[in-house]
């Protein structure tokens, strides 16, 4: 099938060669004349055309006065075009056009014609065409300036400042003169599939609104527009605010397709038909699509479209875009990992926001073609990071200071979050705060400390060490260079400190008994725990495990500073919660997740995940808050059983479900939250009046 498919593209092009008429575009523009050697030089010019995706394409050449030369090449199977000129120094620079061909990743005629510049003469010469040389050509031809090398590189600047769409610098640092070849084919392929599908959205969506426009008319907009050096509505003659404006939404579509190597192309995916044409122009190639890194500055890019997008017409589906992208580190990520965080129509997010800008009045269009430039220039919260890689313990031997900064941003609300984790000092047993918690920044903030409490004074004496992380960040915010910090000790330069004041009998009566029963308990139960495991009674484990006994092994470790035998306690509560959450066992009521509420661990699950960031773990927080108590029965049933007085409990556990899942990083469930507080406050009321209402509006 997959050759069957590569070959019906080959035939294609060959009719195409034969058939197809070039595409009508605006005249060449003129560039200023320039006296220089008329010594005539031999010169071979190459590159490839369309980004190596169009074959059978007619290349013609312009000298700098706009006049055509007669000599035309073909690109090949290949991709590429090969010509040899005699050209004299005046001619420069050469405007080099590609029309007609097949583009094999759409199976069609391209959808617009292609330019690229060559400045000065050289013997052998690359020039790529394709988008990229395209509208920098285009940019430097709207320009009224003298054409310089200093020109053409701040046009080039412009261009994949605004349009890298994932370009990779160190594969690709000009798209004009840097060969394709196997190894960069794939990065270079589908960031210009990417660049044309916009290009071809945005005059689509021209079209639905009643405006006729090529692709041609679009790229000469934009390139107009860019000789200011922003996408702003603004610039040269043609420049489009329109059309500025529907590109910068429908380039966050097209990026979140792309990141997630889910291209539309002519509304079809285009994964495959990208891979079929590397192949076809790189045989030996061995990197794919899907092998191609997600940049963390085209993360950033469809952050900030998201965030402009919001300006205009607000979602749900944007806001998730934002928050999960402004919590991802920022660094390079793989298609699958992105892919694993949104759903296939997540980039439809911005579809709302496209069609309000065409058909925008002109007030709103001033501000939908800057929207960008604002969020990017007025809305950067900036980035978290500690303000050094160790630091040590204070000479009161109590406490270590901890300074997070807030750097390159300082806009608006954001949190970050942050938790100790052991190395050689134990939790518990030599310092506190070990699970994440939320530090939140003021708007204009740039920095704070944290104290974090030294337990055992014997810490300090054997220079034990441990971490500091940070995560989580929101409000736009991302993670810096410096997420993890080193807590370490200096066993010379502390002196020993005061005993902390322990509780006493005297302070708590009968502590010492209470104590004991604790202990004496604890170690019973955990006992006959681990020797449940080699042949287990569902029942008889639950029973075991009876009111989050995870939670109460970890509390018992705190407390007594010792995590032995606790932990191997909690990790076994643990083996047995995950046995019937993953494999959704019963109780006697034979209904998959009826356990009351007592039988129920969110608090235990959070703690665990916290220590050790189990991601089984974490799976499960989500599943126990998503299946509370008797959630097995049809909703009016369910309703029924809460509302009895006895049922109390069910209410309250599943939001304490609810309270752990969001600490463990899940989005709060507004909803079924405020279902529950509803319920909660009706069943207060029920003890107080003996009447109990539940409003149909949150069934």
């Amino acid at each position: 099938m997959f050759y069957s498919k590569l070959l019906a593209k080959l035939v294609i092009s060959v009719i195409a060669l034969v058939s197809l008429s070039a595409f009508s575009s605006r005249e060449t523009n003129k560039l200023p004349v320039h006296q220089g050697n008329k010594e005539t030089i031999n010169i071979d010019i190459s590159g490839s055309v369309g980004g190596g995706s169009i074959i059978g394409a007619t290349i013609t050449f312009s000298d700098r006065n706009g006049e055509v030369l007669h000599d035309t090449a073909s690109s090949s199977g290949n991709a590429t075009y090969q010509i040899s000129l005699d050209l004299i120094e005046s001619q420069y620079p050469l405007i080099i056009k590609a029309e007609g061909g097949i583009d094999l990743v759409a199976g069609s005629a391209p959808d617009f014609s292609l330019y690229s510049i060559a400045l000065t003469p050289s013997q052998e010469k690359t020039s790529n065409i394709n988008l990229y040389s395209t509208l920098i050509t285009r940019t430097v031809q709207s320009s009224s300036n003298e054409v310089t090398e200093e020109v053409l590189s701040r046009a080039q600047e412009t261009v994949l400042r605004i349009f890298s769409f994932g370009l990779d610098p160190q594969l690709i640092a000009n798209p004009i003169e840097r060969q394709i070849t196997a190894d960069n084919t794939a990065n270079f392929s589908k960031s210009s599939e990417t660049l044309g599908e916009m290009i071809r959205r945005t005059r689509d969506t021209l079209i639905t609104a009643g405006i006729q426009v090529t692709g041609n008319d679009i790229v000469d907009a934009i390139a107009a527009d860019l000789t200011d050096g922003q996408l702003d509505g603004l610039g040269a003659e043609h420049a489009n605010k329109r059309i500025a404006a529907i590109v910068n939404f429908v380039s966050g579509q097209v990026l979140m397709e792309a990141a997630a190597n889910r291209l539309r192309v002519n509304n079809v995916v285009a994964t495959d038909a990208m891979d079929t044409a590397i192949i076809a122009t790189h045989p030996e190639a061995t990197i794919f699509t899907g092998d191609v890194m997600i940049t963390a500055a085209m993360l950033d890019k469809i952050r900030t479209l998201a965030n402009s997008a919001t300006l205009f017409s607000p979602s749900p589906v944007l806001d998730n875009i934002i928050d999960i992208l402004s919590s991802l580190p920022s660094v390079d990520h793989t298609p699958n990992t992105f892919s694993s965080l949104f759903p296939i129509e997540a980039s439809g997010g911005f579809s709302n926001t496209i069609q309000h800008a065409a058909q925008a009045m002109k007030s709103d269009l001033d501000a939908m073609s800057w929207a960008e430039n604002l969020v990017a220039r007025k809305n950067n919260p900036g980035h978290f990071e500690f303000g050094a890689t160790s630091n040590t313990v204070n000479k009161d031997g109590r406490t270590v200071e901890i300074t997070i900064n807030r750097v390159g941003g300082s806009d608006g609300e954001v949190t970050v979050d942050w938790m100790t984790q052991g190395v050689t000092a134990t939790f518990a047993q030599d310092y506190g705060n070990f699970h994440w918690s939320p530090l939140a920044f003021a708007d204009g903030e740039i920095s704070k400390v944290e104290v974090i409490s030294i337990i055992n004074i014997d810490m300090v004496e054997n220079g034990e060490v441990f971490n500091v992380l940070l995560g989580n960040p929101t409000g736009g915010a991302s993670l810096g260079s410096i997420t993890t910090t080193v807590v370490t000790t200096d066993n010379n330069s502390h002196p020993s400190p005061s005993p902390i004041l322990l509780a006493t009998d005297e302070m708590i009566p009968m502590l010492s008994e209470w104590e004991s029963i604790m202990l004496e308990n604890g170690e019973h139960w955990g006992q006959y725990l681990t020797n449940l495991h080699p042949a287990p009674g569902y029942y008889n484990e639950q029973t075991t495990t009876y009111y989050d006994a995870q939670r109460v092994y970890y509390q018992i470790a705190e407390y007594t500073g010792e995590q032995e035998p606790w932990y191997s306690y909690a990790l076994e509560a643990k083996r047995i919660y995950l046995n019937y959450i993953e494999n959704s066992y019963s109780d006697y009521y034979g209904y998959n997740f009826s356990f009351p509420g007592y039988r129920r661990f969110a608090q235990g699950l959070y703690m665990e995940y916290a220590l050790t960031g189990d991601a089984a773990v974490y799976a499960n927080i989500a599943k126990m808050r998503d299946n509370p108590a008797f959630s097995f029965l049809p909703v009016q049933a369910f309703t029924s059983l809460w509302t009895q007085e006895r049922y109390s409990r069910e209410i309250a556990y599943a939001l304490e479900a609810h309270i752990f899942a969001e600490k463990a990083g899940y989005a709060r469930d507004e909803k079924d939250v405020a279902r529950y507080l509803v319920m909660a406050l009706n069943h207060i009321r029920e003890w107080t009046t003996g009447e109990f209402s539940y409003p149909a509006s949150y069934r």
